[in-house]
């Protein structure tokens, strides 16, 4: 039997050496040029993403554009001059709305602006603006000094009409579902800056109330009154952007309901009339219900049914409960169109 030939302890390391460099080439260095050229690829994409996300931005802002474009463009003459000066707004909101109501009740509309017309002048420094008309023969107005037009419908028209205020001239609404990381003080801001498109520079946007909603703390929601095309525009897409939220918009145009009779358009400090329960409907104040489990009956639908001489209207229902209230939509349309102008 032929020896093995000797093999020294370096002759083995080396040939060991050798076998693992022949693995290494053949296996682990094709897997690293894999794994460069995936990191080559990586950094492609993150770099076409960058650029990708850079486009979306600009296209994001056109949209707006475009979006605010077709938001602005007059679509009647009432609004033509939708891109208006500050001076115009600040004139605007200096004016008043005043109602002007003839005591017969069978006069006519066209008779009560005939009236104020003959009896104020236009032209003197009241600077009566708008006037629309009324269903129920009143018209509504305009003005930049409404002190001296009460002074002179008081010596005037006192005999033969009632003249009074109307608290806001501009339509309300909600806005819903705001983090609580931002307070009142930069919430129009925020509103402004990041829907220009519903809410521009230009338009008259008030803060009236916020607040925490009834049912989560940390959520936000702001009554404003705002300018007419901007109502329109905000009720129209119905959501907004704040901060990092989607928060929802809706109407908030409401129309007041007396705690006394119950009717409305009237507060109970002016109320002449007798009481009614808005719970049963029957002639005494709330706090004088006795009867705990008595069925809800509506006084405003109750009397609506009387007055048209039918019984289609649903009653069941307590006066305050404007969801099932028919005379409320009514009352509430019928305000729409006489200071805004809207249909229902």
């Amino acid at each position: 039997m032929k020896p093995l030939p000797f093999t020294s302890e370096a002759n083995l390391s080396s040939n060991a050496l050798k076998e693992i460099d022949m693995i290494v080439s053949s296996h682990v260095k094709p897997l690293l040029n894999i794994i460069e050229a995936l990191q080559t690829s990586v950094n492609n994409l993150s770099k076409e993403n960058s650029e990708l996300r850079g486009e979306i931005t600009k296209l994001n802002k056109c949209v707006n554009l475009t979006k605010a474009e077709e938001f602005t463009k007059p679509t009647d003459p009432e609004e033509l001059d939708a891109k208006i000066s500050y001076s115009n707004i600040t004139k605007k909101n200096s004016q008043k709305t005043l109602i002007v109501k003839p005591k017969d009740d069978k006069q006519r509309s066209s008779k009560t602006k005939f009236d104020v017309m003959n009896n104020i002048n236009p032209l003197t420094d009241i600077n009566i603006g708008k006037v629309r008309t009324l269903r129920d023969g009143g018209i509504v107005l305009k003005c930049e000094n409404s002190s001296n037009f009460n002074q002179i419908a008081k010596d005037k028209l006192a005999e033969k009409y009632e003249v009074r205020e109307v608290k806001s001239a501009c339509p309300k609404i909600r806005i819903s579902g705001i983090p609580n990381y931002i307070d009142d003080k930069d919430f129009l801001p925020y509103l402004r800056k990041q829907n220009e498109f519903l809410f521009d520079q230009k338009s008259v946007c008030n803060l009236l109330k916020f607040c925490p909603t009834k049912t989560n703390n940390s959520i936000f929601q702001a009554l404003l009154e705002v300018d007419l095309s901007p109502y329109k525009r905000a009720i129209s897409v119905g959501h907004c952007l704040v901060g990092l939220n989607g928060c929802t918009i809706c109407d908030a145009v409401d129309v007041t309901r007396c705690f006394n009779c119950n009717a409305f358009g009237h507060s109970s400090k002016f109320c002449k009339n007798s009481p009614s329960c808005p719970k049963c409907g029957n002639n005494h104040n709330l706090n004088e219900c006795k009867e705990e489990t008595v069925d809800f009956k509506c006084v405003n639908c109750n009397n609506l049914n009387i007055k048209n001489k039918k019984q289609d209207i649903d009653v069941e229902h307590a006066a305050w409960d404007y969801s099932k209230c028919h005379s409320h939509d009514l009352v509430l349309s019928k305000v729409k169109k006489d200071l805004f102008g809207l249909s229902a």
